[in-house]
């Protein structure tokens, strides 16, 4: 049962990793296109 819940929370953990990268990837390309139609 323990290793069920640990195994559980790691995947939680690497989702909300992968996620993350997701969101800052999308934040960072809108930007670099923000800044390229400021020009």
């Amino acid at each position: 049962m323990k290793k069920i819940e640990k195994s559980k929370v790691f995947l939680m953990e690497t989702l909300s990793i992968i996620l993350y990268n997701k969101i800052i990837t999308k934040l960072y390309y809108l930007g670099g296109n923000y800044a390229k139609k400021k020009k």
